[in-house]
């Protein structure tokens, strides 16, 4: 663990990113995501059930989207882009905070350092 630990000073002393009560005097079961952040267990449900797989202050996956990130492989191979909108973009993976470029597609677009399409283009 050594290494790959983040601290975060005061980790629920703020409030929730969903609802926004305070979390370091709440009552409500806490959720601590692999970035570090805390919320509510029961925001961070809602959240999945609105398919919000990120983490609301950082970006971040908040679960293994592998599974996912291998049918979007799927789909943006099987959607070829016609020759006018081919043409290479620079990303920010939220995952792994590294630049890319890579070429566009409509779909999703791929960090070339982690595989994850959590990704914006800058």
């Amino acid at each position: 663990m050594k290494g790959t630990h983040r601290c975060f000073e005061k980790p629920m002393h703020h409030n929730c990113p969903v609802c926004c009560e305070y979390m370091f005097d709440t009552m409500k079961d806490v959720s601590i995501l692999p970035c570090g952040h805390t919320m509510h267990l029961e925001c961070a449900k809602q959240m999945e059930q609105h398919y919000r797989y990120a983490c609301p202050i950082c970006l971040k996956s908040i679960h293994n989207m592998s599974i996912v990130w291998r049918k979007l492989d799927d789909e943006v191979a099987s959607t070829p882009l016609p020759e006018e909108c081919r043409r290479m973009v620079r990303i920010l993976c939220n995952d792994c905070e590294s630049n890319s470029e890579v070429q566009y597609h409509i779909l999703a677009l791929k960090c070339l350092n982690c595989n994850s399409y959590n990704t914006k283009l800058i």
